[in-house]
C-alpha cells in the first residue's frame, strides 16, 4: 500500500487544526480517508463539507447506515483499506 505523508493532530495548527478540531468534534476521531488530506486542509474540509449532505440528508430514501453499508462495499471492490 502507497505510503501518503499525513500531519499528526498533535502537530496540526491553523486551518488544519481547524478542520481536525471540527472532525474530531463532529465524528468523534479523525479517519484515514480524511487524515490523508492534510497537507491540504481545503480538500479535507470540502470533503467532510460533501459528507455532510450526500451521507446524512434523508432525502434519498436510504438511512445513514444503509449509505455507509454501500460505501464499505465500494470501498472493499476498490480493495480500499479504509
Amino acid at each position: 500500500m502507497p505510503y501518503v505523508k499525513t500531519v499528526p493532530f498533535e502537530k496540526a495548527s491553523g486551518v488544519l487544526r481547524e478542520a481536525y478540531d471540527q472532525l474530531v468534534a463532529e465524528r468523534g476521531r479523525i479517519s484515514n480517508v480524511y487524515a490523508v488530506s492534510s497537507l491540504r486542509p481545503e480538500t479535507m474540509i470540502s470533503l467532510n463539507n460533501h459528507h455532510k449532505p450526500v451521507m446524512q440528508s434523508p432525502s434519498s430514501g436510504l438511512s445513514e447506515a444503509e449509505k455507509q453499508m454501500i460505501a464499505t462495499l465500494v470501498s472493499a471492490l476498490n480493495k480500499c483499506r479504509y
